[in-house]
């Protein structure tokens, strides 16, 4: 067994995000599906405009009926206890600052991303890509 990496751009570049207010991508064009990953990383490169952004949130919210309803709601993600949920702490200035998330919980089968940003009052979502793992039979 060996595992196969999937790669996808989660959110549209130069996305403005208004702190305190979770941001989901609207368009099934930055969702992803597989309900056969067990790792993960997302990684976001975001920049501050309007005052820095002092920690950044993300969580993975799926769906059950192809996109039209979400789960968990943005209230529940808050929630440390909520599945795939993750906060970074480092601070986000002027310059384009880069944040890790790792995940190991995938609930589900269609998946989309969602950002907070605490403090400050914009932040620019520079670019948000996920790179997933699943294991695969190698050919020998």
């Amino acid at each position: 067994m060996g595992y196969e990496t999937d790669v996808y751009v989660l959110a549209p570049a130069n996305t403005a995000l208004t702190g305190g207010t979770w941001y989901f991508p609207a368009t099934a064009t930055y969702y992803f599906a597989g309900s056969d990953f067990d790792k993960g990383v997302i990684r976001l490169a975001i920049s501050a405009a309007g005052g820095a952004g002092t920690a950044c949130a993300v969580a993975l919210q799926s769906s059950p009926d192809g996109g039209t309803t979400w789960y968990p709601d943005s209230a529940s993600i808050a929630s440390t206890n909520t599945p795939g949920y993750q906060t970074n702490t480092t601070a986000v200035g002027t310059a384009v600052t880069h944040l890790e998330f790792s995940l190991t919980v995938f609930p589900g089968n269609l998946f989309r991303l969602g950002v907070l940003v605490t403090g400050g009052t914009t932040v620019v979502l520079v670019s948000a890509a996920g790179e997933f793992s699943k294991r695969v039979p190698d050919n020998s």
